[in-house]
């Protein structure tokens, strides 16, 4: 759930987050609540951290997409998910055609 929604607010940048950590689930077969983060500035570097470990690697720009639409504030996530989930396609498509 995105933090926004706590407070009963959602738009598009509230899909945008969660589109972003299913991506993450997909990617680390790890759900955001097994990272034990206590603190909210630790979630951060716990899902860089998670998915750069992920073999075959991730390109970073994929990773840097992911934390960008994973970020708290709904500011700084990207505008519009049809943008982001292209964006994100191009950088992941490295990451499926070494699967093959």
């Amino acid at each position: 759930m995105a933090p926004e929604q706590l407070f009963g607010h959602s738009s598009e940048r509230t899909d945008i987050y969660a589109a972003a950590l299913v991506t993450f689930e997909m990617l680390t077969a790890k759900r955001l609540t097994e990272l034990m983060c206590e603190n909210p500035t630790e979630v951060e570097p716990a899902l860089r951290r998670e998915l750069s470990a992920v073999t075959p690697p991730i390109a970073p720009a994929a990773i840097d997409a992911i934390l960008q639409a994973a970020n708290p504030d709904p500011a700084k996530r990207p505008q519009d998910i049809e943008s982001w989930s292209r964006d994100l396609s191009a950088t992941l498509l490295d990451y499926v055609n070494f699967e093959r």
